[in-house]
């Protein structure tokens, strides 16, 4: 059974009161620390999601530019029965970089510009493929690496071509929807909406260094 072949050990890593990273209405983030390697890992503690309809829709996602889960576990940290995922840990989103980018405060280039765009593009193009609508495609929900790779998270938490109108909580959230996501359903083409508009603040970026 490939399932099996996933679960991990909660046990295996260690946590502290403070270590919540964020919380939303699916979900709630703890950074984690692997206790043979003191590697940092985060641990997602999902609510009220189908775990069987998630874990069918990672094996599909599996890719570069998309977060890998590494292991599912059929409780939290608090030992409670409630499915959590296990994923690497990166400390910067695009929604970091950009409010940076406006303060003026970064060291980037646009040749790293050029490298989110690109992999972002990758990744949508191989969910596209597999039938896979991110129905909350926004910059905080795409992670970057030390290199400037785009990793898209979140994926677990998307149904199939269906709509959830009970969205996360970010205040940027409906400047991403499409027409259609407003009226409570969405396509493939919802996504490359959302895009248009990461790719309008990128560049909006670009004209203010110029100046």
């Amino acid at each position: 059974n490939d399932q099996t072949n996933f679960f991990f050990n909660i046990n295996d890593y260690k946590h502290d009161k403070r270590c919540i990273f964020a919380e939303d209405s699916y979900f709630v983030e703890y950074i984690v620390e692997e206790k043979s390697t003191s590697k940092k890992f985060l641990i997602k503690t999902l609510k009220n999601i189908n775990y069987v309809d998630e874990f069918s829709r990672t094996m599909i996602c599996k890719y570069p530019s998309i977060l890998n889960i590494k292991g599912f576990s059929p409780v939290d940290i608090y030992g409670d029965k409630n499915p959590s995922i296990l994923t690497d840990f990166y400390h910067i989103t695009l929604h970091n970089y950009i409010k940076k980018e406006r303060k003026g405060t970064s060291n980037s280039t646009k040749t790293n510009d050029y490298i989110i765009i690109l992999g972002i593009t990758i990744g949508l193009r191989h969910l596209q493929k597999n039938g896979i609508v991110h129905e909350f495609l926004l910059p905080s929900n795409i992670l970057l690496d030390e290199n400037f790779y785009p990793i898209i998270q979140n994926v677990e938490l998307t149904k199939n071509l269906v709509y959830n109108v009970n969205a996360f909580g970010h205040r940027d959230l409906y400047v991403y929807e499409s027409p259609e996501q407003f009226e409570g359903y969405e396509t493939q083409a919802s996504n490359v909406f959302s895009y248009s508009f990461i790719l309008y603040y990128l560049m909006m970026i670009w004209d203010n260094k110029k100046k």
